[in-house]
């Protein structure tokens, strides 16, 4: 089954990373394979050693593809218009049941522990999105709504923990934290960055 008919090569590989980011989540790097990435897709292996090489390669294409959604998922989309509603808004979403959010982020990061491609593309997008974070803060600031006493890169940096560390401890069977204490304590850490 090679290239399907009537799809453009441009269509062939957009629908490739779909599947292999759907398979990457669901199975792991390690577990996932080619038949099943492209059993996903609907095509046989010809395009993904035609455009790719191999899994490691479409791994990491479908990292540049997929991981600026997959960080609005886990970190929240940096388009709110200030830094105080976009920390609710993600405290409220990391007391959340445990999902498959971040399971695509959960596999990113533990290939980057042995593919220098894949730690240097995460690490790239990690310090644009706390880039841009810490950018919405100093405009926080310069609005007089964050204090300026806050350094806007320690509170990117924060951010990035926590919604990193939530999205590991979700990928366990634990017990979910009381979502009214989860709020409460978010309330707090938000109210601390507030001007006074």
């Amino acid at each position: 089954m090679g290239r399907k008919a009537g799809v453009s090569p441009e269509e062939t590989k957009a629908d490739l990373l779909r599947a292999a980011a759907t398979v990457f989540a669901r199975s792991g790097y390690e577990g996932a394979s080619i038949a099943e990435i492209t059993a996903e897709a609907g095509t046989s292996s010809g395009p993904i050693y035609l455009h790719y090489g191999g899994k490691a390669e479409l791994f990491v294409a479908m990292l540049r593809a997929h991981t600026d959604a997959e960080l609005d998922a886990v970190l929240g989309r940096l388009d709110h218009h200030d830094v105080t509603s976009l920390l609710a808004s993600l405290g409220s979403e990391l007391a959340r049941a445990p999902d498959d959010r971040g399971a695509l982020m959960i596999e990113a990061i533990v290939a980057a522990r042995r593919d220098p491609e894949a730690a240097r593309l995460l690490a790239e997008t990690f310090a644009e999105r706390e880039r841009l974070l810490a950018q919405l803060i100093e405009r926080g600031q310069a609005s007089g709504e964050v204090d300026e006493r806050v350094s806007p890169d320690t509170v990117a940096r924060f951010s990035m923990i926590v919604a990193l560390g939530s999205v590991l401890i979700g990928s366990m069977d634990l017990a979910p934290t009381d979502p009214d204490e989860w709020s409460d304590l978010i309330g707090g850490v938000v109210r601390s960055l507030k001007a006074r």
